[in-house]
């Protein structure tokens, strides 16, 4: 594999060339408070934006009891001006915004049938190129601007009669480029800073590509953005080939990539898990053991809690840990559980002189025995009683 940095004027051209199609549709499209309909599983693409040019379609597809998004595109459009010009191409898109704090990955699985299939309805007279893209973009909406993004391609060049993958990652903040080479018949475990590939767990035959979006390598990220997830089908006519291209498992994750996904409650036996932010009290928080998940492989003195905005004390730079925790069947199901009690002046050390923030979303880190990673989330509500008895 090659490895290349580059700091480069032409580069950031060439990026937003790329990104310019996909930018235009973001002025019309909303954004959702949460990753919407990601597996699919409802058989059609709630939350997501579709379109294209000439001949394409985007459409849920049911294989094997499952469903997912697949693109596909036809004979492209404009004829010969498709030799000079490679914008007249014809592509497909799935599309998505949404929010997300920082220090979450973004994830999905997806297909391309490799090697390309040969096309005999196109005229392969001149060079050009067909591509697979899935892309992960941290957006501003006013004005509208990129900050971030993570780009995989896999491209077919006519010139040469290869397919070639590469993974890309552009941080426009800090005015920094790097990508690296892949062979996409290969499933050879591939990165480039926060940006992953591998064969998929899921499905197999499928690629699996991951995006962590984290202040280990995004130092400067607001707490929480708009996200944009985006897959694209292009077919310039003259290539001689065609690509198809399957989507599924879009799903967002707090922690780091690769975490195993841990069951959590944050007070337990509360349904709407009221957090008084001005409590001088402990916040019990319940990581839940499962029949698929022993708690007692976790190591409780690597967990801590975060939340959006969150206030760190001087010297935390992670997350607030327990004061204390217990083994304990908190839920009733006959399996231990590890309750963790938690300062509230450690969550927030500052008391609120103005109105909190509603419902967010609060999330435990850590790790077990072994070093392998953990992260869970539950849903809080966040009130102010000194406020309240102020109305």
């Amino acid at each position: 594999m090659k490895r290349i940095y580059v700091k480069s004027s032409f580069v950031f051209l060439m990026i937003l060339f790329w990104l310019a199609l996909p930018m235009a549709v973001q002025a019309q499209l909303p954004v959702n408070s949460q990753l919407m309909n990601g597996d699919f599983e409802n058989g059609d693409l709630s939350g997501w934006m579709t379109g294209g040019t000439q001949n394409y379609s985007v459409s849920p597809a049911l294989e094997n009891g499952n469903y997912m998004a697949t693109l596909e595109v036809g004979e492209g459009p404009i004829g010969d001006q498709s030799c000079t010009n490679p914008s007249f191409n014809n592509f497909a898109y799935l599309d998505q915004l949404f929010t997300l704090s920082k220090n979450h990955c973004v994830e999905l699985d997806f297909h391309v049938p490799l090697p390309a299939i040969s096309d005999g309805t196109e005229d392969a007279t001149c060079s050009g190129f067909d591509r697979v893209e899935l892309d992960f973009v941290l957006v501003e909406q006013e004005p509208y601007s990129v900050k971030m993004s993570g780009v995989v391609t896999i491209d077919y060049i006519d010139i040469s009669g290869k397919i070639i993958g590469r993974l890309q990652v552009n941080d426009f903040v800090l005015g920094t480029v790097s990508s690296v080479v892949f062979d996409p018949m290969m499933f050879t475990p591939t990165a480039v800073g926060p940006l992953s590939l591998r064969e998929s767990t899921a499905l197999r035959g499928w690629l699996h590509a991951s995006m962590e979006v984290s202040t280990s390598f995004f130092p400067w990220l607001p707490d929480r953005f708009t996200f944009r997830v985006t897959a694209r089908l292009e077919d310039n006519r003259y290539t001689g080939q065609d690509f198809s291209l399957a989507v599924d498992n879009v799903q967002k994750w707090p922690g780091p990539c690769g975490a195993t996904i841990i069951d959590i409650d944050i007070k337990p036996c509360s349904a709407c898990n009221p957090i008084n932010v001005n409590s001088k009290g402990v916040l019990p928080v319940a990581v839940l053991g499962t029949e698929s998940f022993d708690i007692m492989v976790v190591d409780p003195s690597t967990l801590f809690l975060t939340w959006p905005g969150i206030t760190l004390p001087p010297g935390v730079d992670d997350g607030a840990h327990p004061l204390r925790y217990a083994y304990e069947d908190v839920n009733e199901d006959g399996l231990l559980d590890i309750v963790l009690k938690f300062s509230m002046r450690d969550l927030y050390p500052v008391t609120l002189t103005k109105e909190p923030p509603g419902e967010l979303m609060m999330t435990i880190i850590g790790k077990t025995y072994d070093g392998t990673r953990l992260a869970g989330q539950d849903l809080v509500r966040i009130i102010n009683k000194a406020m309240d008895r102020l109305k």
